[in-house]
């Protein structure tokens, strides 16, 4: 699923562990509690995307772009975000823990 589209979808609860997608475009999607677990997400857009209690851990998000979305209570522990923007992002009590910023 490389270089998808998904921009403005709701996908709430969504599984989309282990998942290769890379270049694609999550902006404004709603992807409240979705499972990315290990997903491969490098070169996305998430801009404006909620993903409030989403589980992103080890989740591999390099070279992307979160400005603006909401990262509540995400799990993003052991992610690798290598490159990322989070500019204006909400990660208020979003987990962390081993991440690679």
């Amino acid at each position: 699923m490389r270089g998808c589209d998904f921009s403005h979808c709701s996908a709430i609860e969504i599984s989309f562990e282990n998942a290769h997608l890379m270049n694609c475009n999550f902006n404004d999607m709603v992807l409240k509690s979705a499972n990315m677990r290990q997903a491969i997400v490098s070169k996305s857009t998430f801009i404006g995307t909620n993903l409030i209690g989403a589980d992103l851990m080890r989740l591999v998000a390099k070279d992307c772009n979160f400005s603006k979305s909401r990262l509540q209570k995400a799990d993003m522990r052991e992610a690798d975000f290598e490159n990322s923007n989070f500019n204006e992002a909400s990660l208020f009590e979003a987990n962390l823990e081993r991440a690679n910023l």
